[in-house]
């Protein structure tokens, strides 16, 4: 199952798949919709993972990626609005 992106964008894997996933990297030049994004992804994974449409071991994996991605964005953020 491919899912919509952000940057390069990200594939989940269907249950019992053996291929990896692509996880993207968020950038500094990210624009101030993409927290929005990122919740709203959260929240997709949340609710594909409780329809059981991914293993748990993806759902975490990709859930604990999003959430950093999360927090790396509102750091980078918090410095840009600090002056830094």
């Amino acid at each position: 199952m491919v899912a919509g992106g952000f940057g390069d964008g990200y594939l989940l894997k269907k249950k019992g798949s053996r291929h990896p996933a692509t996880i993207p990297v968020v950038s500094a030049s990210t624009s101030v919709d993409d927290r929005q994004e990122l919740f709203l992804k959260i929240a997709r994974l949340d609710g594909e993972f409780e329809a059981g449409k991914m293993l748990e071991e993806e759902y975490h994996k990709l859930r604990s990626a999003k959430k950093t991605q999360l927090v790396e964005l509102m750091r980078r953020r918090k410095v840009e609005s600090d002056g830094g």
